[in-house]
């Protein structure tokens, strides 16, 4: 019910932004504002071709110099919103349990930034990272702060996307912890269709 809530207020959100913008450009005529930030543009283009569905084997180190973790699962990825975001449902088991997880990857043309989110089944915290490419989205660095129930506490985090090719990328991420960092998953993607 709470998220019904929310829809009115994006809405007003939304439309003050854009009033904002029209009085800012000084105009009076009550037109719509040039809205081209708004529109998907070449990112998010290259985001779409990881549409699909993909085998992922994750590799966990949850403390450093010990053995990792393996484990595998399925994500099934998918262009939303008109373009403007990649939507992935994971679906697997994270140290002998179900794990599921949503991510939202897009590219916010106002900061110039790839965003990406994640929440999934063995936290109640929200990951967001942005990032910076330059290669055109071959390899994309994320830098951002998440939530660890284990230690009860905000981990700052980092991660790199790395395209291999059409059928194969990778996702290394990397937590610091008392002052160090050391690498915390990866997570190796394969197309299955």
């Amino acid at each position: 019910m709470r998220h019904l809530l929310l829809i009115p207020l994006t809405l007003v959100l939304v439309a003050g932004c854009a009033v904002a913008a029209d009085q800012a450009a000084g105009s009076a005529s009550g037109q719509m504002p040039d809205m081209t930030l708004a529109q998907p543009g070449p990112e998010h283009q290259h985001l779409a071709k990881l549409a699909g569905t993909w085998d992922v084997k994750a590799t966990m180190w949850m403390e450093p110099g010990k053995p990792p973790m393996e484990s595998t699962g399925t994500a099934t990825m998918a262009v939303i919103l008109d373009g403007r975001y990649l939507h992935q449902d994971y679906k697997g088991e994270l140290m002998g349990q179900p794990f599921t997880g949503i991510g939202i990857e897009g590219f916010d043309r106002v900061k110039m930034a790839y965003t990406t989110t994640w929440i999934d089944s063995m936290s109640t915290g929200v990951m967001h990272m942005d990032g910076t490419s330059s290669d055109g989205g071959k390899t994309i660095s994320y830098a951002g702060d998440f939530s660890c129930p284990m230690e009860k506490t905000q981990i700052k985090g980092r991660s790199i996307t790395t395209m291999t090719d059409d059928k194969t990328f990778m996702v290394t991420m990397f937590a610091t912890r008392g002052g160090s960092e050391s690498k915390w998953m990866e997570l190796r993607y394969t197309r299955a269709k």
